[in-house]
């Protein structure tokens, strides 16, 4: 597998930026079907959140924090 894998990665080094891009672009797309909970637990984290800023228990970073990010 490991020499597969080194294969792959060899012929795609080999591809045009543009092509390379779009290679990556299927990956990402085929990893994130590979967890079909991934989306209802986005949402539900998204909800969670939302929900402790209205209720005012949300902790936020002072804005110099931002600049260590």
């Amino acid at each position: 597998m490991a020499t597969d894998l080194a294969h792959v990665q060899e012929e795609a080094l080999r591809l045009s930026q543009e092509d390379r891009l779009h290679l990556a672009r299927v990956l990402l797309e085929a990893a994130e079907e590979a967890d079909p909970d991934a989306d209802a637990a986005w949402d539900a984290e998204i909800a969670r959140r939302i929900k402790a800023v209205d209720g005012g228990t949300a902790r936020g970073r002072p804005e110099f924090w931002l600049d260590r990010m």
